[in-house]
């Protein structure tokens, strides 16, 4: 049996990043190919992700004063991402820096960039997830999903994509736009795939779900950055049903109002659980959407006018573009979503990033 090794943003304590990596690595699995998460753990992930921050700034004071009121959920909160990443997830040893990790990388079959933005040319150092660090000229190569996260490449970093680039076997990329982007520069059949978390049934989400302590109905609101539209839609849905509010926090500041119920420690499993069981989803992240869709919620997802790339290209496909909230909001005017329909089309996009993922791995 041959194996492969998946790189990306397995560390972050990020609810999609960790949800994506595990779905991309039982997806292969379930392919019957072994596989290994290529366990490179940047100290610049565990600086962003930490619960306090660095700097002495009026917002950096603010925030640690909240963070100190909530540090024991907070720090329970980064036991159960740290939970998942071990128990979940099968690792290689672990690397610390991208020097390690050239040097030490662990040999495998073949290699796959796993989804994330892990190809954000405004990230200081993308060397690892182009597997540039890889010395074998005979083993397989595979694109899986990354994002660019940018609508152009800077010019500095053009000549950086077009050599690493030239050196795969397969590339997917999870935006139209960005597949645009790489064929202008590479010389390769760049085809666009849905994000990993997508590719399992909804069964294999649904045997993850653990017991919360909710148990009314309620709206689950996660929004990643302060939103005057998504605060004035979960206004509007509370005084339509009536039903409490429960936060997913981002962060040590909650900037959503109303609510009722604040989750300050969500793991990943209390993620998927609270959107699985909530009546209705208020989000502005695209896993927020993602989860939303597979379990069949009614759901808006808050894109403000600078718009969301990932989000957009998903629900227009899936003709739901009247879910992405960029300003005023009149709820009368959105119709209810038939799942049905949207399933049909969901199973072309994921029977189409399948096949690629198959046809990738098989050469």
């Amino acid at each position: 049996m041959s194996t492969f090794g998946i790189i990306t943003f397995h560390d972050s304590y990020n609810f999609g990043a960790v949800l994506q990596a595990y779905a991309l690595q039982e997806t292969v699995k379930s392919f019957g190919v072994d596989c290994k998460i290529i366990n490179y753990r940047r100290k610049s992930t565990k600086i962003a992700y930490k619960i306090f921050r660095d700097g002495i700034t009026k917002f950096n004071i603010y925030y640690n004063l909240n963070a100190l009121t909530k540090y024991s959920l907070l720090k329970k909160r980064e036991k159960k991402f740290e939970k998942f990443i071990t128990n979940y997830m099968n690792l290689s040893i672990e690397l610390k820096s991208y020097q390690e990790l050239e040097k030490n990388y662990p040999k495998y079959d073949g290699y796959i960039c796993g989804s994330d933005q892990i190809w954000n040319p405004i990230s200081k150092d993308i060397r690892g997830y182009f597997l540039e660090f890889i010395k074998e000229k005979n083993c397989t190569k595979i694109a899986y999903a990354p994002s660019l996260g940018v609508k152009e490449i800077p010019k500095e970093k053009m000549e950086f994509f077009k050599k690493t680039l030239e050196s795969f076997d397969a590339i997917s990329v999870r935006e139209n736009q960005s597949v645009e982007i790489i064929n202008k520069i590479a010389d390769k059949n760049v085809v666009s795939c849905v994000d990993p978390v997508i590719l399992p049934d909804r069964n294999f989400w649904e045997k993850n779900i653990i017991e919360i302590k909710i148990k009314k109905p309620y709206i689950v609101v996660y929004g990643l950055l302060r939103s005057d539209e998504l605060n004035e839609i979960v206004k509007a849905l509370k005084c339509k049903y009536n039903y409490q509010v429960v936060v997913i926090a981002y962060s040590a500041i909650n900037w959503v109002c109303p609510k009722d119920v604040i989750i300050w420690d969500a793991g990943p499993l209390d993620f998927i659980t609270y959107i699985k069981n909530a009546e209705v989803v208020v989000t502005s992240s695209f896993h927020g959407t993602a989860f939303s869709i597979l379990f069949e919620k009614e759901f808006y997802s808050v894109i403000g006018n600078n718009g969301n790339m990932r989000i957009e290209n998903l629900l227009n496909f899936l003709d739901l573009s009247d879910r992405a909230i960029k300003d005023d909001v009149n709820l009368s005017n959105i119709k209810e979503i038939n799942y049905k329909i949207v399933n049909v089309k969901l199973n072309e996009l994921k029977n189409k990033s399948i096949e690629f993922l198959k046809n990738a791995l098989k050469s």
